[in-house]
């Protein structure tokens, strides 16, 4: 059986995959934009590359629960280690969101701001805003609602054994899918019922199975599956003709890319593919916040110095993505790997000398 570094291997890599999803998705319409045509065109969806990540984190916070990295019956000591790991990021860039959004509305996709909807994003409660969705005001956070909904309900659950706590959250995420269709629109509770909430449960069930389980598939085969996952997605994506939605298909698509990363095995060796897409994993979090910062940047700098006229659309593209992930590798490394342990060093000294707010995870350290 693997142990936990083994498996997380696999899952940083497949954070990854999923983080280059959602950012080559979203590069896309800046880059038409900037070529003035459909010059780049990506079948998969950045919301597919969201729903890849709800499997792995109902799989990484069974995983930590039940390696006994969480002392059962703290619920505090829990909430707080999911608090470090999204909220400060997550506070930091809306503020710069919404600080640009009033200093320079042009720059940002939103041009109203409203004081509840404003509050309500900080506090990761889905609220109708002025433009009349139901995403925050940075809207990437929509993905952090469900987050921190999930972490809410295994809270309740954490101090039961493993198969009561699997069974009994997913008994309940399961219902409150069920109920979807009486939920009011433009609700919390209509955000809350969404099918997404079923890969936080499917996550969860996979952990489970690869911890009891001895099978694995050899290393090697990793990628190919990965690679296979791709070309499954693409083809239904491209099916439904630019028309996406969270689906029983789309569920079990995201939930292919975790069971193979679950069940192969950790490259023995670091080569160059592997040791790049396991950094990426590292910075997702990153990724995932700023690469509509970056998008913006890199083609107004492209469009301003005229390189459009010079480069083909798919390479300018590219280079977008690759120089997101270059920026928030950057931000990994100064603002989690050394700007947060530093603030949260600062906030427990000043709570309670020689308190700790709860021990690191082992072996991955950033979170989406």
């Amino acid at each position: 059986m693997q142990n936990s570094n083994q498996k997380i291997v696999r899952l940083q890599q497949l954070r990854g995959v999923a983080a280059l999803i959602v950012t080559a998705s979203h590069s896309v319409a800046d880059v038409n934009r900037l070529y003035g045509f459909a010059a780049v065109n990506l079948s998969i969806p950045g919301q597919f590359g969201v729903e890849i990540f709800f499997v792995i984190s109902g799989f990484i916070i069974f995983l930590i629960s039940s390696q006994g990295v969480q002392e059962h019956a703290s619920i505090w000591r829990f909430l707080s280690n999911r608090a470090w790991r999204i909220v400060p990021l997550y506070w930091t860039f809306t503020a710069v969101f919404i600080a640009l959004a009033v200093a320079v509305p042009n720059s940002v996709n939103r041009s109203e701001l409203d004081l509840p909807h404003i509050v309500a994003s900080f506090l990761f409660f889905p609220l109708q805003g002025p433009n009349l969705t139901m995403s925050p005001v940075y809207s990437l956070g929509w993905s952090l609602n469900y987050e921190v909904f999930f972490y809410a309900l295994f809270a309740i659950f954490i101090s039961f054994e493993r198969w009561l706590m699997v069974c009994g959250v997913s008994l309940f995420l399961i219902t409150l899918v069920a109920l979807n269709s009486v939920a009011p629109e433009g609700t919390a509770a209509a955000v809350w019922t969404m099918p997404y909430l079923l890969e936080f449960a499917v996550g969860m069930w996979i952990a489970l199975g690869a911890n009891l389980l001895s099978f694995r598939l050899p290393a090697w085969s990793f990628w190919p599956g990965i690679c296979a996952c791709l070309v499954a997605s693409v083809i239904y994506f491209s099916s439904l003709g630019g028309h996406y939605a969270v689906s029983a298909i789309t569920v079990l698509l995201a939930s292919l890319f975790v069971l193979i990363g679950a069940f192969a095995m950790a490259p023995k060796s670091t080569r160059i593919l592997n040791g790049a897409m396991a950094a990426v994993g590292d910075s997702s979090y990153s990724l995932y916040l700023t690469h509509m910062f970056s998008i913006r940047a890199i083609v107004l700098i492209i469009g301003y110095l005229g390189l459009q006229s010079f480069v083909p659309p798919a390479a300018t593209w590219l280079a977008v993505v690759g120089v997101c992930a270059a920026a928030a590798y950057v931000s990994y490394l100064l603002l989690e790997c050394r700007w947060l342990p530093t603030l949260r060093k600062q906030l427990q000294k000043a709570w309670k000398p020689g308190s700790n707010l709860g021990p690191k995870e082992p072996g991955f350290t950033s979170k989406m």
